[in-house]
């Protein structure tokens, strides 16, 4: 992450998308303007086209805008995600399993992510990651603060967030669903 030049204080935010109205992008960075000023919460953007006209106007006139960083693509995105602090997804529909979120899940990175169909049922709010409403950039902005001002809260929802994914949505239980699924119909 030294390219980026955080600063050594930084909490370190990363999302992972690219350019698409789905996900979000306006409500993510509209949030990161009503963070506090002396918070020092940086979003890492990972991804292609993240860096928009229209993002950048939101940003412009922002005190955080320095603390928004646009990597670009990256091959390395999941070692991007794992250094950060925290991981965020602000898609706002048309999901199906987001796979930035499985993967930061995984990692056992505390997570916020909206609401809707798509992330239905990958955590429950407030046990195993911060799942706020699509659409909603005060939400977005409220859960990262929770994150950065509560450390224990933190790590807790991390390790309950990498257990439930690991329970719920492994490669294994796919498949022995999947051959459950194909059995019942064989009969």
């Amino acid at each position: 992450l030294n390219e980026f030049n955080f600063p050594s204080n930084a909490f370190k935010i990363s999302c992972v998308a690219n350019a698409r109205r789905m996900k979000g992008m306006p409500y993510l960075m509209k949030a990161m303007t009503l963070l506090p000023p002396d918070a020092p919460i940086h979003l890492l953007l990972i991804g292609r086209g993240l860096d928009t006209p229209a993002n950048l106007k939101i940003l412009e006139k922002s005190p955080n805008r320095t603390k928004v960083h646009f990597a670009g693509f990256r091959r390395n995105a999941l070692e991007l995600v794992k250094a950060c602090d925290a991981a965020v997804s602000a898609s706002i529909f048309g999901e199906a399993t987001p796979k930035a979120v499985l993967e930061a899940l995984f990692l056992g990175q505390p997570s916020i992510f909206t609401d809707i169909p798509g992330t239905e049922g990958m955590g429950v709010h407030d046990q195993t990651a911060l799942i706020v409403p699509p659409r909603n950039a005060q939400a977005l902005a409220d859960a990262m603060c929770a994150y950065w001002s509560n450390p224990t809260k933190r790590l807790q929802l991390g390790e309950a967030g990498k257990n439930f994914i690991s329970e719920n949505f492994s490669v294994e239980r796919s498949v022995r669903e999947m051959l459950a699924v194909y059995k019942s119909l064989a009969n």
